[in-house]
């Protein structure tokens, strides 16, 4: 999967609802998001967040979780050594899957791998070192925290790992139908080989390449078993952040006037589409070359004059 933009407040909306990945950079969207579709599809929704609800990098975000029944934010500390770590998040879930609706929606909103990677851990999960764990105001633009800074975040990818472990495993003991799709906003870039950046916002292909997954109950397999078939023949299809929400509402089943089935990749009818990602214009991601250590997004091509 790819996503548009390596920023959370351009690449979110793109995620949750149906914007096109060209109009990433322009402000606003006449359409709510899929938080909404599910409401109308008769589904109790609940939005809990560990990240802020207002801030320069917040705010878009907030805007769509306030279209839910249940919003929570949980992070009072924002990106600080205060912040709340992601497992916050599960005592919510656990009351949110206990509510009476028959139909829930519940979106986990993490701080994921963010920077300060070891402050999005606890201790034990401190394997790989030298790291930056216990460190205040790390010098990250220092070269020779190189080594402690790429273990920093392996450490925080695993705590991801557990974290997921730990949705799973309630999801799992549930006696609900269920099932998860789990997709980032963004990659990180972390000073590779020769490449001197680091963090975000950058047109690397390890920012735009992102990671995501579903997984499915045993019961959501035997009600739907023809959209498990379409799920495992599209395992390594090109897809990018513009199909999450036509995914989402067909693995609820939801279906609606317009549906665009081709963007499902639980769906016979899903097509390819061109994988826009912001690299000098809107470049092709799929007739690009990869430049350099930092591995920077080209199109063979002319790319797409952006509006902004």
């Amino acid at each position: 999967v790819v996503t548009a933009v390596s920023a959370t407040r351009l690449s979110v909306p793109i995620i949750v609802s149906r914007k096109p990945a060209a109009q990433s950079l322009k402000a606003g969207f006449a359409e709510k998001s899929f938080i909404s579709a599910f409401k109308e599809a008769g589904f109790k929704t609940f939005w809990l967040s560990n990240q802020m609800s207002f801030g320069q990098f917040d705010t878009p975000t907030s805007v769509f979780a306030k279209e839910a029944d249940v919003t929570q934010f949980l992070n009072l500390g924002g990106f600080t050594n205060n912040s709340s770590l992601d497992q916050i998040l599960l005592s919510p879930m656990e009351n949110a899957m206990h509510d009476p609706a028959v139909k829930k929606l519940i979106v986990l909103h993490t701080l994921g791998n963010h920077w300060n990677y070891s402050h999005r851990h606890p201790k034990e999960f401190d394997q790989w070192k030298p790291s930056l764990f216990g460190i205040n105001n790390p010098a990250y633009t220092d070269l020779k925290n190189k080594q402690a800074l790429n273990n920093s975040y392996d450490n925080s990818v695993l705590y991801v790992d557990w974290m997921l472990s730990e949705v799973i495993k309630r999801l799992k003991t549930s006696q609900q139908l269920t099932s998860m799709l789990y997709v980032s906003d963004h990659g990180q870039t972390l000073y590779d080989g020769s490449c001197n950046l680091a963090f975000h916002g950058h047109n690397t292909q390890y920012e735009f390449h992102i990671p995501a997954f579903m997984w499915y109950s045993d019961a959501y397999q035997t009600q739907y078993p023809d959209k498990i078939k379409q799920l495992y023949k599209h395992q390594n299809a090109r897809l990018s952040t513009e199909n999450v929400f036509h995914s989402l509402l067909d693995m609820a089943n939801i279906h609606y006037p317009g549906e665009r089935l081709e963007w499902s990749f639980l769906n016979p009818k899903l097509q390819t589409h061109i994988r826009y990602v912001d690299s000098y214009g809107w470049t092709n991601y799929d007739n690009a070359t990869f430049k350099g250590d930092c591995r920077e997004v080209m199109d063979k091509k002319t790319p797409l004059t952006q509006e902004k």
